[in-house]
Parts: C-alpha cells; structure tokens; sequence
C-alpha cells in the first residue's frame, strides 16, 4: 500500500504548487476557501493508506483470525484429463489452463510438459532459497521452521515477500514436500498474519505417458482475498499469475537437465567407428562383438570365443 501513500503525497505537492499565482505568489481568495479541505481530504487519504499498510501488514505479532477458509490439498496426485486439443496445447509447447472467479476468491490450474526429469522438476520447485531469483515477483523468502516426517516428508514453514504491479505483500506458508506422490502442497501458517484471507495450494510432478525423459507438471492453486485488495491484482492472481506459474520451472528444469545431459539432453554411449578405420590396414577386427554371447554353464560362465581377423 506505500504506493498510494506516495501518490497522496505527490497529489497534495502539486496542489500546493498549482494554487498559487504565478506572477505574485499570493494564493487566490477562492483557493484559500478550498484548500483546508483539500488537504484535509489529504491527509485522511493518506491516513488511511498508512492504515491499510500497517493494520494490514503481514506479522508475527498475530494470527490470521481462522483456521482455514479454502479446502487444503491432501498431498495425494489430482487427476489429469487431458482431451485431444489439450494434448495438441501441450504439443506444441503451450500450457493447458483452467481458472474459476468468484468475487475475491479464484481457483487456477496449469498443465505443462517439461523437458527435464521428474527429481529436477521437484528439486527447483522446493528450492525456496532460490525462488528470488527463479520466481517473478518474488522479493525474499525466509524459511523459520523445518521439520521431517517417518515416510520422507519434510515440512517447511517460510515467509514470502512479493511484488506485485507495484504493491508489496507479505504472508506465511506450511508447506509440505511428499516424495511418496511427489508432491508439493501449501496452506497459509494461520499462527501468523498474511496480507492474503486464505491461500492453498499443490504441486505435482510425474513421468510424461510418452516422452521418456519428460515431466507432465501440474500446478493448482486457491486464494481469497481481503476486500481491500484492488480489483486488478485479482485479475492478475486469478490469470496471468497462472501462465507465469509452471513457464519458470520449465526454465529452470529444462536449463539443469541440458547442464547435467540428463532426460533427452542426455548424450548416446553407443560408439560409432570413424569412417577411415573402416580402411586400416593393420591392427585387427574384432567380429560379432554385438552379438558376443554368455552361455551359464555348471560352475560359471563361458564366453563364446571372438574372431579376430589379422592383418587383411
């Protein structure tokens, strides 16, 4: 909200600039009515944003005021359907989206095919430290708290700073990684105040049904919002914010696997002679070396015997 503040600041700089004549610097009479009450309505402007900062600000020093508005994702993989003009979305690159709208609550869900294996996949979306420099609009994230479960699963309590179309929010998330699904899924820490009413939400990362190599990624998320909340960043939470949601683990993914030649960046170990050994003259050729078989016998193996032709 410290935007708003400024423009009220800068909106009464320029009136006290504009209400004076030029020639004598003598405000007029009419102005000299008026201006009482415009800077009256100024500074109650400018009040009321100070309120919405700080009354609403993201704190530890409270709780959200509930346990939960949203139904939590149970961690377990969501199905996916994918119909024939989906499946040629996803073909040709692009993201399959689905969002829902109700007044200040919206649901998002995004499908998207990477070109990297599942672990790297999972790896980049639970590396929060990063996520400042991978994630738009991240500003900062602090992880409190860690803990791990007896199945593997590691839950993570951490506090998010965003920047979203000039306007800053802060809230406070449990989330929780289960290696069991390979999933990954979040409910707002209701221990503490966040600048959003409710938030949950759920990653998933499986083999692609054809492309070795590949992960068929889904993202679905819930928020609802404080009434305060202008009606924009809704807009953008509830569309944009979607399609920029799985487009930087494909970036990210995608650059990890070509770096470590993983998945289909991973290089053929099948060794192809040069075409001008074909010609030596000296040395040998080793024959049916593909087809060398290994025969169990009593006692051991026996390994059927190469032909070696010396010396054409």
């Amino acid at each position: 909200m410290a935007p708003l503040c400024r423009i009220a600041t800068r909106y009464s700089t320029s009136i006290s600039s504009t209400s004076k004549l030029p020639s004598t610097g003598v405000a007029k009479p009419s102005d000299q009515l008026k201006m009482p009450y415009t800077y009256t309505w100024l500074l109650v402007l400018a009040l009321v944003c100070l309120l919405l900062q700080y009354g609403r600000a993201a704190t530890k020093d409270k709780d959200q005021g509930h346990k939960g508005l949203l139904k939590a994702y149970s961690g377990k993989p969501l199905p996916m359907r994918i119909n024939r003009s989906q499946q040629k979305k996803l073909d040709d690159g692009k993201s399959v989206l689905y969002n829902e709208r109700q007044g200040k609550t919206g649901t998002g869900v995004c499908i998207a095919d990477i070109n990297s294996p599942p672990n790297i996949c999972m790896d980049k979306i639970c590396d929060l430290k990063a996520y400042p420099k991978m994630v738009p609009h991240v500003k900062k994230v602090q992880i409190y708290e860690k803990s791990r479960g007896f199945d593997g699963s590691q839950k993570i309590g951490a506090e998010f700073k965003v920047g979203l179309l000039g306007m800053g929010f802060g809230y406070y998330l449990q989330l929780k990684r289960s290696p069991v699904h390979n999933t990954f899924t979040w409910t707002l820490d209701y221990r503490y105040n966040s600048d959003f009413d409710d938030n949950v939400g759920h990653w998933q990362v499986q083999k692609h049904p054809t492309k070795p190599g590949w992960t068929r990624l889904l993202y679905s998320c819930k928020v609802k919002l404080f009434p305060w909340i202008p009606e924009f960043i809704v807009r953008f939470l509830t569309s944009n914010a979607l399609k920029e949601s799985t487009g930087w683990v494909k970036k990210e993914a995608e650059k990890e696997a070509k770096k470590r030649g993983v998945g289909s960046f991973a290089k053929s170990n099948d060794f192809k002679a040069p075409a001008w050994m074909n010609k030596f003259k000296g040395g040998f050729v080793a024959h049916d070396i593909d087809t060398l078989e290994v025969n169990r016998i009593r006692g051991g193996f026996k390994l059927r015997p190469m032909h070696l032709r010396l010396f054409k």
